[in-house]
């Protein structure tokens, strides 16, 4: 499950690497580039999580790249509102993130109550 979850989170950072970066608004082009940064933090927490196992170390990797992974969800909306990416790369993109995050969270153990 681990690869299919690394992947995935690369198959993503492409998608968001295709997205044109050649806007004359500076605002636009700081979006872009913070999207870029936001998904290479997402494959890379996953693979340093692997790389320490089942232990709490790879559990606050996991963690940090589905933190990554929201802020990343919400810029993918805005980048739809405002007609950076189109209806078919949104819903591509979308999906992708749901699917890791369905991934990440059977590795994230449950925080046990009251502690």
């Amino acid at each position: 499950m681990i690869n299919d979850l690394e992947r995935k989170s690369h198959s993503l950072m492409k998608a968001i690497f295709s997205i044109p970066n050649s806007y004359d608004s500076d605002e636009m082009k700081m979006l872009v580039a913070n999207m870029r940064n936001t998904a290479v933090a997402i494959p890379t927490n996953i693979e340093q999580g692997k790389l320490k196992k089942k232990d709490k170390k790879a559990q606050q990797y996991y963690m940090v790249a589905k933190a990554y992974l929201k802020k990343l969800n919400a810029d993918v909306e805005k980048t739809k509102e405002l007609g950076i990416i189109n209806a078919v790369q949104y819903k591509k993109m979308e999906s992708e993130i749901k699917s890791i995050n369905e991934i990440l969270n059977e590795f994230i153990l449950p925080r046990k109550s009251g502690k």
